[in-house]
């Protein structure tokens, strides 16, 4: 994107109407340059035009504020919370800078934003969030951390069934509603030293409706499709630090959460027919759960069980 693409598009979000030319003698450029630029807001659905009025923010924008979401923390939970406007990706970036305890950065935008398996993860301005959490694990909690993930699903599935939103989640870490994704989680884990081990957990859910869904490899959805409206991706942050924080207490003491049961009530495909594959080998099985490790439970048509770790896997419903 422009940048003066960019300056419209915060200038806009005033809610006042502002014509081609106001917005040309403002930026002290060309009508021309006005047109282009807010022809790139367009295709992303981030303004609109107003009869002959001139142009206005599509959507209510409300932008990430690092004192808003610290405010709703309690003290010392994280070192900072960095927020940007752009950067390529917030797992990347995070991972470049000194800490103490946890720290945590979002941003506006991704300009390379991943998933899983080097899949490019869409991230366009100001619309959804993009989100990663750096912490550390004494050493003695690592042979656990293999469930990490898909607790970490779980709990973030359950907030979102507390805000009405009929979340479930799809193996190894997918979030979805109504057979559409809404969020995809992305964990790198690394040992840090012989007493530590450090942890990235990134996070991408979807605020606002994509603009192009054809950008993306699976059916997407978002919270505003779904409630109407989007959340405040600030109470968003402060809600998901704290929910990370929790869980890696729970972790670090070995209060470990009963994953099996929980799977089970949560997840998308339970107890259907699935296909399993990588780009060497496919499994056809039905889903029979997760163990206590994390590994997902297959059944095979001769009624035995194997277990599949996520490596390069992925599952979809059998059709």
């Amino acid at each position: 994107m422009s940048p003066l693409a960019k300056e419209l598009f915060y200038l806009l979000q005033s809610g006042e109407i502002y014509s081609g030319e106001a917005l040309a003698q403002r930026f002290d450029v060309t009508r021309q340059a006005v047109w282009k630029a807010i022809n790139e807001l367009k295709v992303g659905h981030l303004v609109e035009t107003i009869g002959r009025q001139g142009y206005k923010a599509f959507y209510p924008y409300i932008p990430l504020d690092q004192k808003s979401i610290l405010a709703k923390l309690p003290k010392n939970c994280v070192d900072d919370v960095i927020t940007q406007i752009d950067v390529t990706s917030t797992n990347e970036e995070i991972a470049k800078l000194p800490m103490k305890k946890a720290l945590v950065m979002v941003c506006e935008m991704q300009t390379q934003g991943r998933g899983r398996n080097g899949k490019v993860w869409v991230s366009p301005l100001a619309r959804n969030l993009y989100f990663s959490m750096r912490i550390q694990f004494k050493t003695q909690a690592l042979a656990n951390l293999t469930s990490f993930s898909p607790a970490l699903g779980i709990y973030l599935v359950e907030y979102l069934q507390s805000k009405n939103i009929p979340a479930k989640i799809k193996w190894p870490n997918d979030i979805w509603v109504n057979g559409a994704k809404l969020a995809g989680i992305l964990i790198e884990t690394s040992a840090k030293s012989e007493h530590e081990v450090e942890m990235i957990i990134g996070i991408g859910l979807n605020n606002l409706p994509l603009a192009d869904t054809n950008l993306t490899q699976n059916k997407a959805t978002s919270v505003y499709e779904v409630l109407g409206e989007a959340i405040d991706r600030n109470i968003l942050v402060a809600d998901i630090i704290q929910l990370i924080s929790n869980l890696r207490d729970d972790y670090e003491s070995f209060n470990i959460p009963n994953i099996v049961e929980l799977w089970n009530h949560n997840s998308a495909l339970y107890s259907q027919k699935i296909k399993l594959f990588s780009p060497a080998r496919e499994i056809i099985g039905t889903e029979v759960g997760i163990a206590d490790n994390g590994a997902l439970l297959i059944q095979n048509e001769d009624g035995t069980v194997q277990q599949y770790f996520s490596g390069e896997l992925s599952l979809r419903a059998y059709a």
